[in-house]
């Protein structure tokens, strides 16, 4: 099979985050643009985008080579903007074994349009896979929102909060995810996008330092953005072209970073019956302020 039409085509859409934990206290002062001073945060694959990647991958080896030696699963991967970073990331994947990466030529990718990245998205997502693997939300956004626009544009089945794939058969896939009554198993029935949640242990594993070497001069596939031509091989470009508008649905208009703070009340004095007449009663008082 290799990377025939018989093959199981995978998608990973993921986003370069800024590293939040590398921002000082004074980074978080909002500038004229309503943004914070990311200057400095190191670029990285977002995490949960990352525990997507290596469960493409854990599923790739699953699934195991045809008798020619070839995976019987084919991996491509696609992110929002030609930078540096992006540049740098797309080759440790393409060491990894990602048969195409590609770059959206836009520059939006912001955390507060959900549904630009999924339009953005959308042109490259469809026709060829079989599975599209996103994460469940973004270190800098947090909204959640991306595979959920994504679905409802290519109108695929979403499973949400996945944490585990398991290759049945041929064409069989069990899907993992997590539920308010426990972790419920799922056998895929068609294209389906797999939005990845905290998956236990799923870092992105690291390539050879032969395979790094091979693909050090490698480059990923720039794909159009909106208004720019088409024409690009990339699988899942048999879909109309990324002619699309630029405008999200709402635009950002204020900004402020939330203060995480606990009341604390310390109590010195008394015996520990005392004490622990004053919790009890603290706890009583909450519970009828919070209607529990």
């Amino acid at each position: 099979m290799g990377q025939t039409e018989l093959a199981m085509r995978v998608l990973v859409a993921f986003k370069i985050v800024p590293n939040l934990e590398d921002l000082t206290e004074s980074d978080w002062e909002i500038g004229p643009n309503l943004t914070p001073e990311l200057t400095y945060a190191r670029p990285m694959v977002n995490p949960d985008d990352e525990s997507a990647l290596e469960l493409a991958l854990r599923l790739r080896d699953a699934r195991g080579k045809n008798e020619n030696g070839a995976f019987e699963t084919y991996l491509s991967a696609v992110t929002l903007g030609d930078t540096p970073a992006a540049r740098r990331i797309s080759q440790t994947l393409m060491a990894l074994g990602f048969s195409k990466v590609g770059l959206v030529g836009v520059n939006d990718n912001g955390p507060f349009a959900p549904d630009l990245a999924a339009r953005y998205l959308s042109p490259w997502a469809g026709g060829d896979f079989h599975l599209i693997l996103t994460g469940q939300s973004s270190a800098d956004g947090q909204n959640g929102l991306t595979s959920k626009y994504l679905a409802r544009l290519l109108g695929y089945e979403l499973i949400s909060e996945v944490v585990g794939l398991k290759s049945l058969s041929a064409q069989k896939i069990e899907v993992e995810s997590l539920t308010d009554d426990g972790l419920l198993r799922q056998t895929l029935a068609g294209p389906t996008i797999l939005s990845v949640g905290n998956a236990p242990s799923a870092f992105l594993r690291v390539p050879t330092l032969k395979d790094r070497l091979k693909y050090s001069k490698a480059h990923p596939e720039l794909l159009p953005g909106p208004g720019q031509s088409s024409g690009a091989d990339f699988p899942g470009s048999n879909l109309p072209g990324p002619n699309l508008p630029g405008k999200s649905f709402a635009d950002l208009v204020s900004l402020k970073r939330e203060a995480k703070t606990r009341k604390t009340t310390l109590v010195t004095q008394g015996s520990a019956e005392d004490k622990a007449a004053l919790i009890l009663k603290a706890l009583k008082d909450w519970g009828l302020k919070n209607g529990d």
